[in-house]
């Protein structure tokens, strides 16, 4: 079983707790879009970005590049 993630372990990969909550919240979307499973939505999605978050795949300046991206190609 793996470990689950806290609080203080996501704080110590992005300190601010404010820009911790946007990029959980934008990332999470990102990931419901993409899932299938209704049922698997909400505990998977918040999960799945935790452990990025966690991994450092994941980082505040990714958000503005996210952003970004999905703006071209909404054009």
């Amino acid at each position: 079983m793996e470990r689950k993630i806290t609080f203080d372990d996501l704080i110590s990969r992005i300190p601010n707790k404010y820009e911790l909550t946007i990029v959980v919240g934008k990332r999470t979307r990102d990931i419901i879009m993409g899932i299938k499973d209704p049922n698997e939505i909400k505990q998977t999605a918040i999960q799945k970005c935790f452990k990025e978050i966690y991994n450092r795949k994941v980082v505040v300046g990714d958000m503005d590049e996210m952003e970004a991206l999905e703006e071209n190609n909404e054009k």
